[in-house]
C-alpha cells in the first residue's frame, strides 16, 4: 500500500467519524524589558478531530491520573503548517483539553496523522 492510499483510508475514517474542534496554537513572545514580562500570541483554527477519551492509570500517562483526559486523532491538512505542541489547547465537548503530549505517525517521511493526548 502506498502512501497517498494509506493516508486517504485514514483521512475517510477521521473526517466520518470525527468530530469540529478549536485549536489554539500558543506562540511564545518575546521579553519585554518594560513590563519585565513574555508576552504570549495565540492562533486559532478550526479543526477535525476523531476524539477518543480514555482513562489514566499508573501505567498509561501516570501524570493524568484523576484528570480527563482524551486523545485526539489529527489530519496533517486539517491543522496546516502548525504542528501540534505542548501546551496549546483543544477545544471539544464543552471542555478545553492542555495537550500533554503529541506523537505523529508518518510513512513514506510523510507525517499522515497526530496523535494528541489532553486534559482538563
Amino acid at each position: 500500500m502506498n502512501f497517498g492510499m494509506m493516508y486517504r483510508q485514514v483521512k475517510t475514517l477521521v473526517t466520518s467519524h470525527g468530530s469540529t474542534c478549536a485549536y489554539t496554537k500558543v506562540n511564545t513572545g518575546v521579553y519585554d524589558p518594560a513590563t519585565g514580562l513574555v508576552t504570549n500570541t495565540e492562533t486559532n483554527l478550526s479543526i477535525t478531530a476523531f476524539v477518543e477519551g480514555f482513562t489514566a492509570s499508573q501505567f498509561r500517562y501516570p501524570s493524568l491520573v484523576g484528570k480527563s483526559a482524551s486523545m485526539f486523532y489529527i489530519l496533517p491538512d486539517s491543522i496546516g503548517a502548525l504542528i501540534p505542541a505542548i501546551n496549546d489547547t483543544i477545544a471539544s465537548g464543552g471542555n478545553t483539553f492542555t495537550i500533554d503530549s503529541v506523537q505523529s505517525h508518518s510513512a513514506a517521511g510523510q507525517v499522515m496523522l497526530y496523535i494528541v493526548v489532553g486534559y482538563y
